[in-house]
């Protein structure tokens, strides 16, 4: 595309002449020089880069930035880019990343003052020297969390969008994990119902969004339970 830049000329009243321009936009313009409308010399290629890192205008993506699953890595981008949108080409960033839990009791500082946030995972994210920055991180609790991207410092200025509402899903659930509970755990009369609640969890612990079919065992047949809507501390009614 044609990308004219605004310029100035100033003559020096010595022969020379100095030219000053201005552009927002990086990349690699042609710089002509004319003389009643013939090049006065060969043109120049001039190559204009991306300025300095702004935090609101940098960007995150990757799956990691809005979910995970409970024991497993996940992983997401950073890609620095200038005040004007420029993408950065070249590395020397220091993006601090830090994954609080949203329900987890507040910490308190060493003076005994400040509430400090439960911080799960946290750190520097690995430069690859382009511009673009990689975090890997691996949490075992489900459940909300807030990620927070700085630029400089772990208080330094929010990546835009930052902090980020990421949620941690439980993983596959675990047998010997999972809790029944009721009284038709003791026995159950013909005909009647018998109410049994079956918590299931994943191996960490953590409470199965989404409960998996059941089956109930007799002798060697076994029968679906096919039970009642969810209850809301993470068991399921039968």
């Amino acid at each position: 595309a044609d990308m004219r830049v605004a310029y100035e000329v100033e003559d020096r009243a010595d022969g020379s002449y100095a030219l000053r321009y201005r552009t927002l936009r990086a990349g690699a313009y042609a710089c002509r020089v004319l003389l009643n409308g013939k090049d006065a010399c060969v043109p120049h290629t001039v190559r204009v880069s991306a300025g300095v890192s702004d935090a609101s205008r940098s960007i995150a993506s990757g799956e990691g930035v809005l979910r995970a699953t409970a024991g497993e890595a996940a992983r997401f981008f950073i890609r620095s880019r200038d005040s004007w949108g420029n993408r950065r080409r070249v590395g020397g960033d220091q993006w601090h990343w830090a994954l609080v839990q949203v329900d987890a009791p507040l910490n308190l500082s060493k003076d005994g003052f400040e509430l400090l946030p439960r911080i799960a995972a946290g750190g520097i994210a690995s430069d690859s020297h382009n511009g673009s920055y990689e975090v890997n991180f691996l949490v075992n609790a489900a459940g909300p969390y807030l990620l927070h991207l700085r630029l400089g410092g772990p208080r330094g200025p929010l990546l835009r969008g930052a902090p980020f509402e990421t949620h941690v899903f439980p993983s596959a659930t675990k047998g010997s994990m999972c809790e029944l509970t009721g009284a038709g755990l003791l026995g159950a009369v013909a005909g009647a119902i018998g109410a049994v609640v079956v918590v299931a969890r994943d191996k960490f612990g953590n409470l199965q969004l989404e409960q998996p079919p059941f089956l109930l065992h007799r002798g060697r047949e076994e029968m679906p339970l096919a039970g009642p809507a969810d209850s809301t501390n993470g068991g399921r009614g039968v």
